[in-house]
């Protein structure tokens, strides 16, 4: 199959809540400190074109210090207090951290839990504020037990049959706020305007689908523009809701566009499905015909804290034996060559699969995170090198709206260009690839950006030059080149990478 071309598929303005930029990719620095995270804008993020980062939970959390899992990754999604001071830092190095994350070209979207406060239990939380649980008491909040709705539990089937026991109901037992509280809201929105005024520039909804998405909207609402210390030009903010089951009887998606994007969590799992179990010539038409939401409001992801941790055999993640991490790195390098939706990449720590799924970052054994070292417990996926080279791709190509001169061999290799900016080859078989293939780039001789070797562990910086290209591929004048590209492996050409 070749010359083809697939519908418009890359994400305009969200409904004026999205900062244009050619730099669109987001990074999920999960459960990194504050410094770490500056200094990653510094020396990694700015220079390889990375667009804006996710940060973890900023605001106080519960300590879950007991075994069988002390201090677990979950317990950042428990807050006690809406006081800037969580085991990445205080509110000094969160601020600190964004004006240095701006000053190197990167925006900052906070992960934010609104929807509940902190589950079973009483004590202190991580900047020292009393919380009881079971009297709805969190001392630093002005919330009383009728801000919260009635206990009640949310069972499997009402994600199909009862929307309100969705969207009313404690998550995991966590004490459910009511967020149509006039009291809620004004506590809400003055946490999220504080964020806003340190200069963040987007927010994910935690959990959203279990927020009726009116009650989000008047949240919305009353927030500032971006600080004009930042951002002279003001803007709102770049809002996205994470919805895990869009599209069943009782979570709709579609229910949440007016107040900005969702994460589209069915593209990682179906995207997983082809590279793992199917055939990547499958992947011709992938997105909207797949029946997933509309570009412009999807943010999309091979997997992410959660997904990676579930026992779903079609989600792909670093943690991969068999093949080390191949047809992880092929995945990513798809979904950002590929025109749909706002890509995120995942950077995760690894942790002793025996000790289960609820494990928390590297830490000492008061729990608290240890500086991020690539290669030492912390994977660092966004460092390597075929992700990174990608997003310079995704930047370059961002203006395109069609795919051409698609080509597959009826199995799991593919190629495709990107208009006349960029033509990415993907080899998921165990044989060679080699074909004359056409691209629509212009004449000439290019580097393949995926031949660069990972510099994650040895920490250098990215080059800013072309000089070190290790494979040249030539284009001619009828915009053709020979490709030979070995099992699991990829080449993906851009016009900024024309020698």
């Amino acid at each position: 199959m070749g010359g083809c071309q697939v519908a418009a598929q890359l994400p305009p303005s969200a409904g004026g809540r999205q900062i244009t930029s050619s730099r669109s990719v987001i990074v999920q620095l999960f459960e990194w400190r504050w410094p770490d995270v500056a200094q990653e804008c510094e020396s990694w993020l700015g220079p390889k074109g990375y667009g804006a980062v996710q940060i973890s939970p900023p605001h106080e959390h519960r300590i879950i210090a007991q075994d069988p899992t002390p201090f677990p990754w979950y317990q950042r999604y428990q807050p006690v207090s809406y006081k800037l001071s969580s085991r990445s830092g205080g509110r000094a190095e969160l601020a600190d951290m964004i004006k240095r994350c701006y000053d190197s070209g990167i925006k900052v979207y906070a992960d934010l839990v609104i929807n509940n406060m902190a589950s079973a239990g009483a004590g202190k939380g991580s900047d020292g504020s009393d919380f009881d649980t079971a009297t709805f008491s969190y001392s630093e909040v002005p919330y009383i037990k009728a801000d919260f709705n009635a206990p009640c539990t949310i069972a499997p089937r009402d994600y199909v049959e009862d929307p309100w026991q969705v969207k009313h109901c404690q998550v995991e037992g966590r004490q459910d706020l009511d967020t149509g509280s006039e009291t809620v809201q004004a506590a809400i929105s003055a946490a999220m305007n504080e964020l806003l005024t340190l200069g963040v520039a987007g927010f994910r909804i935690d959990a959203a689908q279990h927020i009726p998405p009116q009650h989000i909207a008047k949240i919305l609402r009353r927030l500032h523009p971006l600080s004009p210390r930042f951002y002279p030009d003001g803007g709102r903010p770049f809002i996205y809701q994470e919805i895990t089951s869009p599209g069943t009887n009782a979570i709709q998606a579609s229910d949440y566009f007016s107040n900005g994007a969702v994460t589209e969590v069915r593209y990682g799992r179906n995207l997983g499905e082809q590279v793992r179990h199917g055939e990547l010539k499958n992947l011709v038409l992938f997105g909207e015909a797949w029946g997933l939401i509309p570009s412009h409001k999807a943010v999309v992801f091979t997997d992410n804290h959660k997904t990676q941790r579930s026992r779903d055999r079609n989600i792909i993640t670093f943690y991969a034996p068999t093949d080390g991490g191949a047809r992880y790195r092929l995945a990513n390098i798809f979904m950002l060559a590929w025109p749909y939706g706002t890509p995120k990449i995942m950077s995760s720590y690894d942790w002793p699969r025996e000790q289960g799924n609820w494990v928390g970052p590297p830490a000492d054994e008061n729990g608290q995170t240890l500086p991020v070292s690539c290669g030492d417990g912390w994977v660092c996926e966004h460092r390597w090198s075929d992700i990174a080279s990608m997003v310079e791709f995704r930047n370059v190509t961002q203006g395109v709206s069609t795919i051409d001169h698609w080509w597959d061999n009826g199995k799991s290799q593919i190629a495709f260009a990107r208009g006349n900016r960029g033509f990415v080859v993907i080899n998921n078989e165990n044989n060679t690839l080699s074909e004359i293939l056409m691209t629509g780039l212009p004449a000439g001789g290019y580097c393949n950006v995926l031949s660069e070797t990972s510099m994650a562990e040895s920490g250098e910086t990215p080059s800013e030059t072309l000089d070190s290209c290790k494979r040249l591929i030539t284009v001619d004048s009828e915009g053709r080149a020979q490709f030979d590209v070995a099992p699991q492996q990829a080449v993906a050409l851009h016009i900024r990478a024309r020698l």
